[in-house]
């Protein structure tokens, strides 16, 4: 663990995570989600910018709303999960 001062001057702790730790997928909720579909805009697309799970169980793009998110939807659907999330 490191100690570095912040704007404040007081002491935060951090813990020093390694480089190849920094890249690999963290798929801590994969078995929740296999047969699931998250569909959303730029909240959902966190769910990938962070790693927590797969590509093929994300349908997401920034900006998205409901009067664009038809194709989404469709192309969600014929992925056949057994549930659809819409965030």
């Amino acid at each position: 663990m490191m100690t570095k001062s912040d704007a404040d001057g007081q002491n935060t702790s951090r813990y020093r995570i390694s480089k190849k730790k920094q890249t690999q997928p963290i798929y801590e909720m994969v078995p929740c989600y296999e047969e699931a579909v998250i569909l959303g805009d730029s909240l959902a697309e966190s769910i990938l910018d962070f790693r927590l799970l797969r590509k093929h169980n994300v349908v997401a793009k920034r900006n998205r709303c409901i009067d664009s998110i038809q194709g989404d939807l469709l192309f969600a659907i014929s992925m056949q999960p057994s549930v659809i999330f819409m965030e």
